[in-house]
């Protein structure tokens, strides 16, 4: 990744690597889901298709064993 141009770079970041940040004071507030940023990266670096952002992030989370991922 580190020699790609830019360009390149895009292609691959989102829609095959990405990273949630999670900041102690911000990031893990008891009024956002769990399932919330990840449909924002859905949503931010991939096309629309058949199937909603929502429910992306729902076989997403339970793929990483998130046993409950619209709780906040």
């Amino acid at each position: 990744m580190l020699g790609l141009p830019e360009r390149a770079t895009r292609a691959v970041r989102g829609r095959q690597i990405g990273i949630l940040f999670q900041e102690s004071g911000t990031g893990l507030k008891p009024i956002v889901l769990v399932v919330d940023p990840v449909v924002e990266a859905i949503e931010t670096y991939t096309a629309p298709c058949g199937h909603t952002a929502g429910a992306k992030a729902v076989q997403r989370l339970q793929r990483v064993v998130v046993l409950n991922p619209n709780a906040a």
